[in-house]
C-alpha cells in the first residue's frame, strides 16, 4: 500500500487573450485532464471551459464569453 504521488500544476501562462477570452497554458506532472476557470471579482460569478477529459502534461484550455473591461481571478 503506496502513497499517491501530488498532481503538480507548473508553468502557468497565459499565452493569449482577448476582451472576451483567454488562453492558458500550464504543465504537470501526471497525465491528467484540463479544465480553466476565470472568477468575476466583482459578481463571484465563475466561467468555466469545457472539461477535456484526454489525459495530458501539457494543458491549454481557452476559456470564452469573459465580460470586456472586467478583472478576473
Amino acid at each position: 500500500c503506496g502513497v499517491a504521488e501530488p498532481l503538480i500544476i507548473t508553468n502557468v501562462v497565459v499565452v493569449n487573450s482577448t476582451p472576451t477570452s483567454v488562453t492558458i497554458n500550464w504543465t504537470t506532472n501526471l497525465p491528467s485532464t484540463s479544465q480553466g476557470q476565470a472568477k468575476n471579482i466583482n459578481t463571484g460569478e465563475i466561467t468555466l471551459n469545457t472539461l477535456d477529459t484526454g489525459l495530458t502534461t501539457e494543458h491549454s484550455v481557452n476559456i470564452t464569453g469573459l465580460t470586456p473591461n472586467t478583472l478576473y481571478a
